[in-house]
């Protein structure tokens, strides 16, 4: 039995690709416990007395290690997660923004035994990382938009601040239409109105953080028919081709030249193509099926 450690709350988050990894593990045939989730039990020394499984993965400790005044849910925490390090089954938990709080995570880690870290980034990982089993983010496409041709020009989207240098000054100087983070809070999922404005526009600036990740928004903007322009520099299967690369440090003229361009260019077949390329790959019950089975193989590997 393979059973996944969930927060149910967070399909009603800001942003829904945290539930969607164990939606698609559910997908996949894993069980979801949790509270409001299967037997509700959120006390890990009964579950594993009932259950025995052979693979745990748990939701990364920020979503359910709840302090007051939290908009995550408080009775989604997980208590006696320790019983798991003594227990012989394959214990994973989920590692994002690697760069927040090292010895939380670190700690998150020893208390738990943990085997291996799902990660939704490129290395180098921290030095608590024994092993990684890297995923991606996912979409779900039944919320995907259809494509159609007709679009205004060009989308910037996303938080400012200083993780976001180049975003930020596009903010103030770019011209172009711009949908601002609503911020986080667990009263109903932006995504679907969020691909609903990116689905109407031929290009959306997708720009990374100083730290790099590989974020949602740029399968997002792809599967919605946008041409992306981005500053991120790292891989992502099969809809690289669809990413147009800018230096970090690219003036506002560059960014705004090349959103030109690629707006007069706008070709709607080959756009049609990478939109459906994104949704055959990054559909979250494909990335969970791939991650049930890399898991798999991260636990073999252990064993043999």
């Amino acid at each position: 039995m393979r059973i996944g450690l969930a927060v149910e709350s967070m399909k009603r988050h800001t942003t829904d690709e945290g539930w969607q990894l164990f939606a698609g593990l559910e997908a996949a045939g894993w069980e979801l416990h949790g509270y409001m989730l299967g037997s509700e039990l959120t006390d890990i020394p009964t579950l594993l007395r009932r259950y025995d499984p052979s693979t745990v993965l748990l939701q990364d400790k920020r979503e359910w290690d709840v302090q007051p005044g939290c908009f995550r849910e408080q009775r989604a925490r997980f208590h006696g997660v320790e019983a798991l390090r003594t227990h012989s089954c394959y214990k994973l938990t989920v590692l994002k923004d690697m760069h927040q709080r090292p010895a939380y995570h670190a700690q998150s880690a020893e208390e738990i035994g943990c085997d291996a870290h799902v990660v939704y980034y490129d290395p180098p990982y921290p030095s608590y990382v024994k092993r990684a089993v890297r995923t991606y983010h996912s979409i779900d496409i039944v919320v995907v938009p259809p494509f159609h041709a007709h679009r205004a020009e060009t989308v910037l989207s996303g938080a400012t601040g200083r993780a976001y240098p180049l975003r930020t000054r596009l903010f103030r100087e770019l011209r172009c239409s711009k949908v601002y983070h609503p911020g986080y809070h667990a009263s109903g999922c932006a995504t679907p109105n969020f691909l609903r404005a990116l689905g109407q526009f031929k290009v959306a600036v997708c720009t990374a953080s100083v730290y790099n990740y590989a974020l949602r928004k740029l399968v997002e903007a792809t599967a919605c028919g946008c041409r992306v322009v981005t500053n991120f520099t790292g891989h992502f299967p099969a809809i690289g081709g669809n990413f147009h690369r800018v230096d970090s440090d690219a003036s506002t003229a560059e960014v705004q030249s090349l959103c030109d361009s690629l707006c007069r260019t706008y070709d709607p077949e080959l756009q049609e193509y990478f939109a459906e390329t994104a949704k055959r790959h990054y559909d979250y019950r494909v990335v969970g099926r791939k991650l049930s089975n890399d898991i798999a193989a991260s636990a073999l590997s252990r064993s043999s």
